[in-house]
């Protein structure tokens, strides 16, 4: 989902951050909802990632190999 909210942002720079997170927010949103083989808790789960998406940093530094 960060890579979705990344390629957004690249492809339209001069928009509002937060208007294109909404925007993913609320298609994700849909799509789970709509998703008849989701169970109710399976739902809750992908929500619940879903909702810790807007503070993640969009480009996340990978931590140096070992």
């Amino acid at each position: 989902m960060t890579g979705q909210r990344r390629d957004l942002r690249q492809k339209y720079p001069s928009a509002d951050k937060m208007a294109l997170d909404r925007y993913l927010l609320w298609v994700t949103c849909q799509a789970i909802s709509n998703d008849r083989t989701l169970g109710g808790s399976q739902r809750f789960d992908q929500y619940s990632k879903l909702y810790c998406l807007p503070n993640e940093p969009i480009d996340k530094v990978a931590a140096p190999a070992e």
